[in-house]
C-alpha cells in the first residue's frame, strides 16, 4: 500500500495547491488527495493544470483521488443531468493535473429530509456516472457517508456498486465513515482488491457514532478506531493501493502544517505497518 494525504487535513492555512503539494512530497508522501475547489483555483493560475501535473511528476508524487460534490445522485431528472454534466466538468479538471480518480458522494440525496432512494435506482444512476468517466478517462469511486441518508453503510454500498456492474469504477471507503454508519466490519471480507480505489484512514475517540462529527477525527493510532483490524482484512483482500489520511480536526489547523504533515505521515505509516 501507498500513502496519500487528503488537503482537508492541511488546508485550513490558505496554502496553495502547488504549495502543500512541495510541503507533502518533502515530507515523503507518495500521494496528495485534492478537493474540486482546489483544482479549479489553480486552473485560474498561470501554467494551470497541466504546471500543476508536472509539478507532481517532478516530486515523484501522485494524485490517486479527487474530492468533488457533484449531484449525480438526485431524484429531480433537470438537476441530476445538470450534476452529471458537473461531473465531466470535474473529471476533466482531475485529469488535466494528473488525477485518476473523483469522489462519488450522496450529496443532494444526503439530508434527514431526502428520502431513502432504492438500491436499483441508485446503482442505475451510478452507472450513468460511471460511463461518463470512462468517457473522459476518470474512474468514479462510490463513496461512503455514514451520515447520509443513503449510502451510509457499507452492505449498501457494496450492494449499490454491484448491482451498477459498471466497469471503469470502484468504492471510497473510511474508516470514520464505517463507524458513523455503524456498518459492520465483517463486510469487508468479500471485497475484492479490484472493487476498491483509495481508502480513507483516521481514527477517532470514544463518542457515540451518532454525537461523533468531522471534527472529532484523530491521526490514526490515536483513538480507538479498529484500524489495524481494517488494514489486515485489506491487506488479506490483496488490496494495495493508496490509504489517504483524511482529517478535519480544527486544533490541528492551529499546529505548524509541516508538523501536522510529519505526524500524520508518522501515524499513517505506524497504522499501515502494525501488525
Amino acid at each position: 500500500m501507498k500513502v496519500c494525504i487528503n488537503t482537508s487535513t492541511i488546508r485550513g492555512r490558505g496554502l496553495s495547491l502547488p504549495v502543500l503539494a512541495s510541503l507533502v512530497a518533502r515530507a515523503g508522501w507518495q500521494g496528495i488527495e485534492p478537493w474540486i475547489a482546489e483544482l479549479e483555483a489553480v486552473d485560474k493560475q498561470p501554467g494551470g493544470l497541466e504546471q500543476l501535473a508536472q509539478q507532481l511528476s517532478d516530486l515523484g508524487l501522485e494524485m490517486p483521488s479527487a474530492i468533488g460534490f457533484s449531484q449525480w445522485i438526485v431524484d429531480d431528472p433537470a438537476q441530476r443531468r445538470a450534476g452529471l454534466e458537473d461531473a465531466r466538468r470535474c473529471m476533466r479538471l482531475v485529469r488535466r493535473a494528473g488525477g485518476k480518480r473523483i469522489a462519488a458522494a450522496s450529496i443532494g440525496a444526503h439530508t434527514q429530509e431526502s428520502r431513502v432512494i432504492p438500491n436499483d435506482v441508485i446503482a442505475e444512476r451510478f452507472a450513468a456516472l460511471a460511463a461518463i468517466g470512462r468517457e473522459e478517462g476518470i474512474e468514479p469511486e462510490l463513496e461512503l457517508w455514514g451520515f447520509s441518508t443513503n449510502l451510509k453503510r457499507l452492505d449498501t454500498v457494496k450492494q449499490v456498486y454491484r448491482m451498477a456492474g459498471a466497469a471503469g469504477s470502484t468504492m471510497l471507503l473510511d474508516i470514520y465513515h464505517l463507524y458513523k454508519g455503524e456498518s459492520d466490519l465483517k463486510g469487508l471480507s468479500d471485497i475484492r482488491a479490484s472493487e476498491l480505489g483509495v481508502f480513507h484512514v483516521n481514527d477517532y475517540p470514544e463518542i457515540p457514532a451518532a454525537l461523533i462529527a468531522d471534527k472529532d477525527r484523530v491521526y490514526p493510532q490515536n483513538g480507538i478506531a479498529p484500524g489495524r483490524q481494517i488494514i489486515r482484512q485489506l491487506k488479506k483482500s490483496g488490496w494495495n493501493g493508496f490509504i489517504s489520511l483524511e482529517l478535519f480536526n480544527p486544533e490541528y489547523d492551529q499546529l505548524p502544517v509541516e508538523l501536522v504533515i510529519r505526524t500524520g505521515l508518522e501515524k499513517t505509516r505506524e497504522l499501515l505497518n502494525a501488525k
